[in-house]
């Protein structure tokens, strides 16, 4: 009974639905007849619309009555459509005029500026008003991508190219994506997006990347536009405080809408390689707000991949005095690493509600959430859902790669697939490593490359070493995972082998949980933290005798355990039973035989000698960590939580247990250390990182050197650049129980000097500045500044400079590739 109730229902929402409601569509072009894209239709006075797609086909559904229809385009003349709509669907074709732009009457005089000064001054004045006008507001979303290839390349690095599975070969197409959204806002800058339906091309079980966010709340009303992607430093709005600095103008015409006068202002930049944009605005008379923009930015801006990025939004009216954004497209084309091709990302908001009510906890940090049901919806869903008509190659693409998807999806298909890339290649052998897929069953058995498996050190001479994994994914998030594997190795100087095996578990997606096992025998830093990789450390034992890498062994059981009990608040606990030997030099194997250089030994405290290294010990200890995220903010999917990060500082809380006799352990201490971490956007100047932590062992009744707290050093001439590195400190010189106190800034300031000088600027590198400092019981104040450049975000060199208790230690140039060595 109760089905058939809810069938009923069904029948009867729709009948109401076809009976009061109709759709007016039609084509609109110029007084030539070719067809004007991306015209804004709307009814006048609200935000009920829609855009032309490129061929300049509309459809708009209404309930029957009668309307006041607007349709806008930057360039031509607004043109009004009363119309009378009953439940059938009314075609409705639209010819637009071009405007015709007057020149305002001025008094010409040799110190006479252009009168766009004025009117930019004018809007400068209202700028926080209008940013600050709504407090409160939400709107239905409608956001669109389509990404093209045009030309890629055939090979890489000696690998096919192969995106016959990604890439439509008749449209380009290589991704299409619909989103319909609920976004709300809160002033200063709290904001939540509700996806209530995705549809991505070729993949049905898949969730748009679309944020409305990312197109509505880029505001030209913001003295600053970050572009996180593009800019460390963002783009000056053409009515910030400061834009006379950076743009000239020029009025170009006005024209009147609806009564009132628009002004089309020309915004050209004083210097083309600040961060600047372009193009034209347009700004209402009297009001001083801002109409619409035709704004775009260029590779000249030093922005990296993308070659031009076009920015048009038109705002309209939803009540009286107050104008909302309605639309928004960004047009973009790339080039990267020999791919080339071009995108469009358009938004259309509607049905405003200015005056809304949020309870207190509305806004908790969740920025998105997506609906379980959100890619559901079918075909006629769609149809009668999107505002913009898709065109034919939109269509085309939709039904192509939906009908292959099927296909690919197949067991026969995935297993052809795995076939080919599961072939054996001697790049992988050496460099890669093996990777043997089963896509269907959603496992993989994998291992190192000999890259990593072949090392050297003078403990264990030439060790060769194999890892192997196996993982296998229980569902369709990143987070229902398992796998194990084991790790051998054998070093031929000590002629002894190391093996351990390990198993892991990803089992809860809304709280990112995992829990791993370890056990074996394996050799390891006296500084877990692995302050410099074998692979180095191998190249400057057997080129230059230096062996900086302090290595024992261990046999043990390690538990660990990790999960996010709420949001922002993340516990990860561990427990390890330990069997420590020490190492001794085994080999003086060097390529090159420095002249006065003997390897030291393999004790960091005593270097001349391994005859006072640490006894045999056995060791428990238990490991309790707290990070919290002040109002993180996260994406809430079907696949699992994604964080995305805070705006405010993280903490992190840190106990170290050393345990007395259980299980005959010999150590006993307890070790408590604390920081902040921070990454700031200093506008044009940049991003600044930085971290502030400072610990004390509570009790050090016994502990050895691997049980003290080590500060991540770097004695080489390449650096991984991580935050809390120290570019030229030795790796143990300095390693505490007693109190200490470390700190760690660096600011990236995005081009700001280097743009401004010929030649350099098209190298389009960034300038990066640094100051460490460390306070312990060893040295009272160690500081190191560095000054460098980066290219591409990871491509770095800096030159150093240390002090030692305010005396000149040593200074030299650090070179890496930021996070890989």
């Amino acid at each position: 009974m109760n089905s058939m109730r809810l069938i009923f229902f069904c029948i009867l929402i729709l009948s109401m639905r076809t009976l009061n409601a109709a759709v007016i569509s039609g084509k609109i072009t110029d007084e030539k007849n070719q067809p004007l894209p991306f015209v804004i239709v709307y009814i006048q006075g609200t935000t009920i619309g829609t855009t032309a797609n490129i061929d300049g086909n509309y459809t708009l559904e209404l309930k029957a009555g009668e309307y006041n229809l607007a349709y806008r385009l930057i360039g031509f003349k607004l043109h009004l459509e009363k119309i009378s709509i009953t439940e059938n669907s009314l075609t409705k074709n639209v010819q637009m005029i071009p405007e015709a732009y007057q020149l305002k009457e001025v008094m010409v005089k040799a110190s006479s500026e252009d009168p766009a000064y004025e009117i930019i001054r004018h809007a400068q004045k209202k700028r926080k008003f209008y940013l600050n006008q709504v407090k409160n507001y939400s709107c239905d979303a409608y956001v669109k991508s389509t990404e093209k290839i045009t030309s890629h390349p055939k090979k890489i690095l000696g690998q096919d190219v192969d995106l016959t599975q990604v890439l439509d070969s008749t449209t380009g197409i290589v991704y299409l994506s619909e989103s319909v959204s609920k976004f709300y806002f809160s002033y200063p800058d709290r904001t939540k997006e509700v996806m209530v339906s995705s549809r991505v091309s070729g993949n049905n079980r898949s969730f748009s990347f679309n944020r409305a966010s990312d197109l509505i709340m880029f505001n030209m009303y913001e003295s600053l536009i970050r572009l996180d992607d593009l800019s460390e430093r963002g783009f000056v709005s053409p009515v910030s405080p400061s834009a006379l600095f950076y743009y000239k103008f020029r009025l170009e015409g006005t024209y009147t809408e609806n009564g009132e006068t628009v002004n089309k202002i020309k915004v050209i930049p004083k210097r083309p390689s600040d961060p600047v944009f372009q193009g034209d605005i347009y700004i209402l008379d009297d009001s001083w707000r801002i109409h619409s923009t035709d704004l775009f930015i260029t590779k000249a801006q030093q922005i990296e991949f993308i070659d031009t990025l076009e920015i048009h939004q038109s705002y309209v009216p939803v009540e009286k005095d107050t104008w909302m954004n309605f639309s928004n497209q960004l047009n973009f084309v790339f080039s990267v690493f020999g791919f080339h091709g071009r995108g469009v990302v358009l938004g259309i908001n509607s049905n405003y509600n200015v005056h809304p009510d949020f309870s207190s906890r509305f806004f908790n940090g969740e920025v998105m959430k997506i609906n379980a049901d959100a890619n559901k919806k079918d075909s006629s869903y769609w149809q009668l859902t999107r505002p913009v008509p898709l065109i034919a190659e939109e269509v085309r693409d939709y039904h192509t790669r939906d009908s292959t998807a099927i296909v690919y999806a197949s067991k026969h298909f995935r297993d052809s697939v795995d076939k080919k890339e599961n072939k054996f290649t001697l790049g992988s052998l050496l460099f890669s490593g093996y990777r043997l897929k089963k896509s269907f069953s959603k496992e993989s058995f994998s291992f190192t490359p000999l890259v990593k498996n072949i090392q050297f050190n003078t403990a264990e001479g030439l060790n060769v070493g194999m890892s192997i994994f196996h993982t296998k994914r229980f569902k369709d998030d990143p987070w229902s995972e398992r796998g194990y594997g084991t790790t051998l190795r054998y070093g031929f100087a000590n002629k002894h082998f190391n093996e351990s095996v390990y198993y892991y578990r990803k089992y809860n997606p809304d709280k990112q949980a995992s829990y791993s096992l370890i056990a074996g025998t394996s050799v390891s830093q006296f500084n877990a933290n692995r302050p410099i990789t074998e692979l180095i450390n191998t190249a400057y034992s057997l080129l230059a005798e230096k062996n900086f890498m302090k290595i024992y062994e261990k046999r043990f059981f390690l538990a660990e355990h990790q999960a996010e009990l709420f949001n922002g608040f993340r516990l990860e606990t561990s427990i390890e039973y330990a069997n420590r030997f020490p190492l001794i030099n085994r080999t003086n194997c060097s390529f090159i035989d420095v002249k006065n250089r003997e390897y030291t030994s393999n004790d960091p405290l005593y270097p001349v000698s391994d005859s006072l290294h640490f006894k045999n010990n056995k060791s428990v200890s238990l490991d309790l960590s707290v990070q919290i995220h002040f109002r993180q903010e996260y994406i809430n999917s079907p696949e699992g939580k994604f964080i995305l990060g805070s705006k405010y500082p993280s903490l992190k809380i840190h106990y170290r247990k050393g345990i007395k006799d259980l299980a005959g352990s010999d150590v006993d201490y307890d070790f408590v250390n604390a920081g902040i971490t921070d990454e700031m956007r200093l506008g044009l100047l940049g991003t600044l990182n930085y971290s502030v932590s400072c610990g004390k062992f509570m009790n050090r009744k016994a502990l050895y050197l691997m049980d003290d707290h080590h500060f991540n050093g770097n004695q080489t001439f390449l650096s991984s650049f991580r935050l809390d590195d120290f570019k030229l400190l030795n790796y143990y010189q300095y390693s505490t129980t007693d109190p200490y106190v470390e700190a760690h800034g660096e600011q990236n300031f995005g081009g700001f000097i280097l743009n401004k000088i010929p030649f350099i600027r098209k190298l389009k590198l960034t300038e990066v500045a640094g100051i460490h400092y460390l306070y312990s019981d060893k040295v009272k104040n160690y500081m190191e500044l560095s000054v460098g450049l980066q290219k591409l975000s990871f491509v770095r060199i800096d030159f150093v400079t240390s002090f030692a208790d305010s005396k000149k230690a040593s200074a030299g140039f650090v070179f890496g590739l930021k996070g890989n060595f």
